[in-house]
C-alpha cells in the first residue's frame, strides 16, 4: 500500500502490480488511479476481473505459456485486456501482440541499458 501511495504523490497516472491484491486494487479505484494488476492463472485473472480491473498484466507471460495461453484465456475472459511481461522479447513480441486481447507488452530489453534505448523503444512501436 505504501508503495501505491508514493506514486500517488508523486504525480502517476495509472499504477501496475505484480499480483492481485484486493486491497491496493480498492485503494487505487478510490483515488481515481487506472490500477492493472498482475496474474498468472485464470483464477487470478477472474479476481481481477471481479474487482473491477479490465486490464490484467500476466507474468511471468512466457513462463505460464505465452501467446498460446493468452489466446486460450482471452476466449473465457473476452473482456479483459492482457498487457504480458516476463519473457517477452524483441525477437517474440511480434507473436504476443498479435493476440487481439493484449493491449501492450512489457519487456526488460528496452530498458537493459541506457544506450540505444530510445532506438529499441522506436522499434518495439513500429512493431506494434
Amino acid at each position: 500500500m505504501e508503495q501505491l501511495d508514493e506514486a500517488i504523490d508523486a504525480g502517476a497516472r495509472f499504477a501496475v502490480a505484480p499480483s492481485t491484491n484486493p486491497l491496493v486494487i480498492d485503494a487505487a479505484q478510490r483515488a481515481g488511479l487506472p490500477f492493472i494488476p498482475g496474474a498468472a492463472t485464470p483464477t487470478e485473472i477472474d479476481r481481477g476481473r471481479s474487482l473491477g480491473c479490465t486490464v490484467i498484466k500476466i507474468f511471468p507471460a512466457a513462463a505460464v505459456g505465452g501467446p498460446a495461453f493468452l489466446r486460450a484465456v482471452s476466449g473465457v475472459f473476452p473482456d479483459v485486456k492482457f498487457i504480458p511481461t516476463g519473457g517477452v522479447t524483441a525477437e517474440n513480441l511480434a507473436d504476443y501482440l498479435a493476440v487481439p486481447s493484449v493491449l501492450a507488452c512489457g519487456g526488460t530489453w528496452i530498458t537493459a541499458r541506457l544506450d540505444g534505448i530510445e532506438e529499441r523503444a522506436r522499434t518495439a512501436a513500429l512493431v506494434a
